[in-house]
């Protein structure tokens, strides 16, 4: 029932409905947290537990509302949830709150935010976009192609350990080369050079 609740939201979010999207997710986390208490009383664990999809959900339809402190918080509890996991992909979890700031362009607390653990590269190289986005709007560009260097070697990394052709290997060499585009593309803006910025832009 709780994934029931949840499954509306995706239509919802596909023709702008997001208060609609956060609701419906707002009640299927509620009835997760209640399902997996009953299962716990009656000595089961979850045969699935969609609260990490749920709750992502919830910060996506949040975002695209407008309602940053609800998706900041969101974030942080997704990358809270992530913790200890090695894999790229809770990477990318750990990274939401960057991300989140990144989308809502508050760049001095982007710049105090740390950037998420792990080694896969998908960490460092949304961290580096983020931060170096942040640079680059600021007027620090020496330090954000710095920072891109970084992000090339992190993405070039996470290239060579998920060079498969599945839908997860493309999902994660897509996030991360999505993510460096848009750092460098960022560069290119910030020294008027608008046809490479729009280049990057189209990767």
């Amino acid at each position: 029932s709780p994934h029931a609740l949840h499954m509306p939201s995706h239509i919802y979010a596909r023709v702008g409905r997001y208060a609609d999207a956060a609701a419906v997710n707002h009640s299927a986390i509620a009835a997760d947290v209640a399902l997996a208490e009953v299962q716990k009383q009656q000595g089961f664990s979850a045969s699935k537990d969609w609260r990490g999809h749920n709750t992502h959900f919830l910060w996506y339809a949040a975002l695209m509302q407008g309602r940053g402190d609800e998706a900041l918080a969101t974030a942080r509890t997704l990358a809270e949830r992530a913790k200890g996991r090695d894999h790229a992909f809770p990477e990318y979890m750990r990274s939401l709150p960057l991300l989140t700031l990144l989308r809502l362009e508050r760049w001095d607390a982007l710049l105090a935010e740390p950037i998420a653990g792990g080694e896969r590269g998908m960490a460092q190289a949304l961290g580096a976009q983020a931060h170096g986005s942040a640079q680059a709007r600021l007027g620090r560009i020496a330090d954000a192609k710095q920072t891109l260097a970084g992000a090339e070697a992190a993405l070039k990394k996470l290239h060579a350990a998920h060079a498969g052709d599945d839908d997860f290997d493309l999902m994660l060499r897509d996030i991360a080369s999505a993510a460096v585009a848009r750092l460098r593309a960022e560069i290119a803006l910030a020294e008027k050079r608008g046809d490479d910025a729009l280049a990057e832009q189209a990767r």
